[in-house]
């Protein structure tokens, strides 16, 4: 089977920090399906030479032009494929218009790069990826499954939305990371998207040892930037309201512009014996320093999807969350979660609270922190894909 990738984010030889998300779920594909064959098209937006004068950061944009003057990338995995658009980014009218005109392109561009016998498309953006599908689709009849992120501004205005709703309609299935994308769509009566996290770091899912050590304490711990949304203030004020504190332990990873605010908070509520700050630290390391805890908290006002909850309970930790999160609807029925209100320091407290004094709680839903994980895992990602591209061809 040859499954095409289309993904205005990858990375190449000469813009090697592009997102390499893609990248990594094609490897994966292949090592699951060593039947598919995969080929990229990056579809990479430039402005002509004669409008440099005109626009900020030149050098990234002299860059893109060297991108699109090479036309093709190889590496031991893939050959990147270089469609160039014209694109205004920032203006989505006028970003899916151009979208539009250079979709018209796209067939002969496949014909010359010898793609035309593509199997499926696996479109990961609305626009570009998304209308090349589309055009794809329509001219040669190749099926399309496409990806989508947090992508609601095209919907604001009446040209972009209705390339939009074509897009997703012609799609044979669509998903996307995002919850707050997936909500929007509801609402516009897309009923069928599919809310699907990609994949944490597989080393999560490894067997090790347990390292846990007892302790008369629950130990609580957050992982995250240390900004306002994640709302780790109304923990520390949450603790501050319990009798019984002393019978919590609370760890803090993470940096960021609340940092000093965070500590200094900590102090005047008189929680420094309760509190630490460990700072930062690599995700690399997570799946080995979890499992010294009990409980992952972050009561975040919102989250795009929220990933760190997945590798907490890949180790074996419930986690307490909102329902503003795009993991809390795939894990509320699991029974590894308690749901608190972030507008609420008392709804923080009284879960708390309830741990505390509950600690065979904690364990009956530590059993299946590991089951629910796996909604997060990329066999589970990858899976997902591989049934659709089969039963799409």
């Amino acid at each position: 089977m040859k499954v095409l990738q289309i993904s205005s984010v990858f990375p190449v030889e000469d813009n090697p920090i592009d997102n390499p998300y893609v990248k990594n779920f094609s490897e994966k594909i292949i090592a699951r399906d060593s039947s598919i064959k995969i080929d990229i098209i990056k579809p990479q937006a430039f402005f002509p030479s004669w409008l440099m004068t005109f626009v900020a950061n030149k050098s990234s944009w002299k860059n893109r032009l060297k991108i699109i003057s090479k036309k093709l990338y190889k590496d031991k995995s893939f050959k990147v494929h270089i469609f160039p658009y014209i694109s205004i980014g920032s203006i989505s009218f006028l970003h899916s218009l151009f979208c539009y005109f250079y979709s018209l392109k796209i067939v002969s561009f496949l014909k010359r790069e010898a793609l035309d016998d593509s199997d499926i498309i696996h479109a990961h953006y609305l626009f570009p990826d998304g209308i090349l599908a589309y055009a794809i689709k329509r001219k040669l009849g190749i099926p399309y499954v496409l990806t989508l992120r947090q992508e609601s501004r095209f919907f604001k205005n009446r040209y972009s939305r209705y390339l939009a709703r074509k897009i997703i309609t012609r799609a044979y299935a669509v998903s996307t990371q995002s919850f707050q994308m997936h909500e929007h769509l509801e609402k516009l009566g897309f009923n069928s998207v599919k809310l699907l996290p990609t994949g944490i770091d597989e080393r999560f899912f490894e067997v090790r040892e347990q390292i846990k050590t007892e302790s008369n304490k629950i130990r609580l711990v957050s992982v995250c930037n240390l900004l306002p949304i994640k709302n780790l203030k109304s923990v520390l004020l949450a603790i501050s309201a319990l009798e019984n504190k002393t019978r919590l332990e609370y760890t803090i990873y993470g940096t960021g512009p609340l940092e000093k605010e965070l500590k200094e908070q900590a102090n005047e509520l008189h929680l420094s014996e309760i509190v630490v700050f460990g700072g930062a630290i690599p995700n690399g390391e997570l799946p080995d320093i979890l499992p010294n805890f009990d409980v992952f908290i972050q009561p975040s006002f919102k989250e795009t999807f929220g990933l760190s909850y997945f590798e907490a309970l890949a180790c074996n930790l419930p986690v307490i969350i909102t329902e503003n999160t795009g993991a809390w609807p795939l894990i509320k029925d699991l029974g590894v979660s308690w749901k608190v209100d972030p507008y609420s320091i008392s709804s923080i407290t009284y879960v708390l609270n309830e741990i505390i004094e509950n600690r065979d709680l904690v364990a009956e839903k530590a059993k299946m922190c590991l089951y629910a994980a796996k909604i997060a895992s990329w066999e589970n990602y990858c899976n997902y894909f591989l049934e659709k591209y089969k039963a799409a061809k």
